[in-house]
């Protein structure tokens, strides 16, 4: 919509108006991936515990290997939001969204796998930023419980509310904003990438049948 040269001015009424023909396929589509997710996770849950049990506790020295499962986690998430795009993007179903999700990053797993982590990255950096004020916020609390008056410990508590309160709108629009970047950016690169086709090797593509016989 925002590309479209006869809209001067998008505004939040015109992007839920047309939102809601992809509402309930979004929907939809959650509800499988969150049902896909629990059914992989309860299989891989099971044995593991059972190895756990097993093994009284030892076994967990022997999963640190296992951490390189993330990877196929990271990829699972690229997925899972490319599926989300192509939805609203090419106005699919939720089963052909999947589809297309898996044929649009397979081809491009690099630029995906690359952004997401830079994405991820940024969050985190965020998330470390936005900490610093609300514990520094806390450490008039802390001091004040270490004190032998009632009246300090209140007076912290109190000191420690209003800052809270006050920080907590602020902490919303800077995570509002981090998400609409994150989204932004995922959606961009999706549109980018979508009809980018492989590149075989030299020497790989078939000959023309002309070359053949």
């Amino acid at each position: 919509m925002a590309d479209d040269p006869q809209i001067r001015k998008l505004s939040l009424g015109e992007v839920h108006r047309a939102l809601k023909p992809y509402y309930w396929r979004l929907v939809l589509l959650r509800l499988l991936l969150v049902f896909i997710s629990m059914m992989a996770a309860g299989l891989l849950a099971i044995p593991l515990v059972v190895f756990i049990i097993g093994t009284l506790g030892i076994g967990l020295c022997c999963l640190i290997p296992f951490f390189i499962l993330l990877i196929p986690v990271a990829w699972a998430n690229v997925i899972v939001h490319n599926a989300y795009i192509a939805l609203i993007d090419e106005n699919l179903d939720a089963i052909e969204s999947i589809k297309r999700a898996w044929q649009v990053t397979v081809r491009n797993i690099g630029p995906f796998l690359v952004l997401h982590l830079i994405l991820m990255l940024i969050r985190f950096v965020s998330v470390l930023v936005l900490s610093a004020p609300l514990i520094a916020a806390a450490l008039p609390l802390l001091i004040a419980l270490r004190a032998s008056s009632a009246a300090w410990a209140l007076a912290g508590g109190a000191l420690f509310g209003l800052l809270a309160i006050v920080y907590l709108p602020l902490s919303l629009l800077v995570i509002s904003v981090l998400n609409a970047y994150d989204l932004t950016a995922r959606a961009l690169a999706f549109r980018d990438l979508k009809d980018n086709v492989r590149v075989l090797p030299l020497g790989t593509q078939p000959l023309p049948p002309q070359e053949t016989e």
